[in-house]
């Protein structure tokens, strides 16, 4: 048994494409002043000074990067010994809940390994266009990560 189905969308209007986000681009100075930020403040209690990066369209009551990708900064200042929490990002474990019970009962997890994929090369992405301090292109045809846009 599956947890998806088909929706017969026979004689509606085609959707297009999907509302994809406009890139934003996080300069390193903006996030080397927001690493300061964090460092200067108090400890808090569960060892944790985070900010996640949050594109203008992310709702408020769930801050993400993109639809579905959410990045956060993580200060730990040295000498400080109260590891922040890890988990899968935004502290829901359901993701890695729903893998192990793949693991048991042998059906097909929500997150595919095309979906994996997709969230590995954008943060791939991201930390290089961060580090190069440019933008760089992704090549779906080739699956490469490029420095100008791929030509159709």
């Amino acid at each position: 048994m599956t947890d998806h189905t088909f929706t017969d969308v026979s004689g509606t209007p085609a959707t297009g494409e999907p509302d994809y986000w406009q890139p934003v681009i996080f300069r390193a100075a903006e996030v080397d002043a927001e690493v300061q930020r964090l460092a200067g403040l108090p400890p808090p209690s569960n060892g944790r000074r985070s900010s996640v990066f949050t594109h203008p369209r992310s709702p408020v009551e769930s801050p993400s990067l993109a639809p579905g990708i959410r990045v956060s900064l993580d200060v730990l200042l040295p000498g400080e010994t109260k590891l922040p929490p890890t988990g899968i990002g935004d502290d829901d474990l359901h993701h890695m809940a729903n893998w192990f019970e793949c693991l048991r009962t042998r059906e097909a997890p929500h997150a595919t390994v095309q979906d994996g994929f997709a969230h590995s090369v954008a943060c791939i992405m991201a930390a290089q266009s961060y580090w190069q301090g440019r933008r760089l292109y992704w090549d779906a045809k080739n699956e490469r990560i490029l420095d100008t846009a791929p030509t159709t």
